[in-house]
């Protein structure tokens, strides 16, 4: 599980009427499992309950504040447990340690509308007035957990793609299991297999769409190259990558189930070399090369692969299935589109742009 500690933080702080000298405030945060914690997120107040300085604890577990004017309040917060501490009126640290403060756990499985628990997707808790609390991302198993001492009333799950919200008034120890088949009506499956360059299975690739206005959605292929991925909304493209490199892509839309073979051979990429020159045949350096769906298709769709160099070559990875190539200059018309193949040199004219001069 990670849970940020950086959250937005609940409750009223408390005002000390009492006005205190300027001082310095130093302190030291402990986890809950009594280690110090870096990255704990820390607010001061003034005497009038105003939020004064922010930081981050550092390495060792550490906070220092150097104030000219009053400080009364310390406020942490760890996952979603808030902790409030006044300020000493003399010198002296502060020992936060949330493994002796009082707080429950919320913790849970997450499951698919197929019935699969979901590794690596982010559930957010929300608090009154939906404020948010903390976010996590569930384990290999879909598990999560996150400790709490304020109620929570919501838990959304992957609050920029799925969005599902499950309404929740949780104040003690919960152990919950979030179904996303109560979302069923929003959502669409898309499963399908990747194979290679000879029509092998390819295990263990990550599979991710590409979507205008959602977040990505990931999974891994199995032993027998399938995969199935949960989306909501529209999904204009499947980037497929192993071994930390891109594999191939299958461009298109999608808005309900469907089943989609990712086939290198087919949808994979090629080495294109080429040279982009004037009208007058001269090379033409800073030239955007645009890979295009076809012939007809617009510069504006076309997919930057690379920009050619002084002396007007490029040398790009090219996606199979968009097979033609053109040079757009910053200033004038872009040249005719030109199809490639696989170890020919593409010759790229602009028509009327003027090449750079030295």
């Amino acid at each position: 599980m990670r849970a940020a500690a950086g959250c937005a933080v609940l409750g009223l702080v408390a005002m000390l009427g009492t006005e205190l000298r300027a001082q310095r405030v130093v302190g030291v945060v402990l986890g809950f499992d009594g280690e110090p914690v870096a990255n704990a997120f820390v607010r001061v107040f003034d005497d009038r309950g105003e939020a004064a300085s922010q930081l981050l604890t550092d390495a060792h577990g550490r906070f220092e504040i150097d104030s000219d004017t009053p400080r009364s309040v310390v406020e942490v917060a760890l996952e979603a447990v808030i902790v409030e501490r006044p300020v000493p009126a003399e010198a002296s640290q502060l020992r936060i340690d949330f493994a002796s403060e009082r707080h429950f756990l919320v913790r849970g499985h997450l499951v698919d509308p197929g019935g699969h628990l979901r590794p690596s997707v982010e559930v957010r808790l929300l608090g009154e007035g939906r404020r948010g609390l903390a976010e996590a991302t569930t384990d290999d198993k879909g598990a999560f957990a996150v400790h709490a001492n304020v109620a929570v009333t919501a838990i959304v799950v992957d609050p920029a793609g799925w969005n599902v919200e499950f309404s929740q008034q949780i104040e003690r120890d919960a152990d919950l299991v979030l179904d996303l088949a109560v979302a069923h009506h929003r959502l669409f499956r898309l499963t399908g297999r990747v194979l290679d360059d000879a029509a092998r299975p390819v295990a263990g690739a990550t599979v991710a769409t590409q979507a205008p206005s959602r977040a990505t959605q990931r999974g891994r292929t199995a032993a027998d190259g399938t995969f199935e991925l949960w989306c909501s909304g529209e999904v204009t493209a499947l980037h497929v990558h192993r071994d930390f490199a891109a594999f191939a892509v299958v461009e298109g839309h999608w808005r309900a189930e469907g089943a989609i073979d990712v086939r290198q051979a087919e949808h994979g990429f090629a080495l294109v070399a080429g040279r982009a020159v004037d009208r007058d045949g001269h090379p033409f350096a800073g030239v955007e090369i645009l890979a295009l769906a076809d012939r007809g298709a617009p510069a504006e769709s076309g997919l930057r692969v690379a920009t050619s160099k002084a002396d007007g070559s490029f040398y790009a990875r090219v996606r199979l299935q968009r097979p033609w190539l053109c040079a757009r200059p910053r200033n004038g018309r872009p040249s005719p589109p030109v199809a490639w193949e696989p170890g020919a040199v593409v010759e790229l004219a602009v028509p009327e742009a003027r090449r750079r001069r030295r």
